[in-house]
């Protein structure tokens, strides 16, 4: 799968994928939700972005389940 081969720190497992996966799903673009689901996985105080569509959708409440 492509998500396993865009971290060549750490391996991608799969609650990231699945969670990736889901994120996608609820309207995320697909390296939006990756980006989310490691700073979820990482637990993350901060996730910094640019791109005001991808802060949009994140900071809509129950919009992500």
């Amino acid at each position: 799968m492509w998500l396993e081969t865009l971290n060549p720190l750490e391996e991608t497992s799969p609650v990231v994928s699945s969670r990736t996966s889901v994120l996608h799903e609820s309207g995320l673009g697909p390296i939006d939700a990756f980006h989310l689901a490691w700073g979820e996985h990482l637990k993350a105080d901060v996730l910094v972005t640019t791109d005001d569509d991808f802060r949009a959708k994140a900071s809509e409440p129950h919009s992500l389940t």
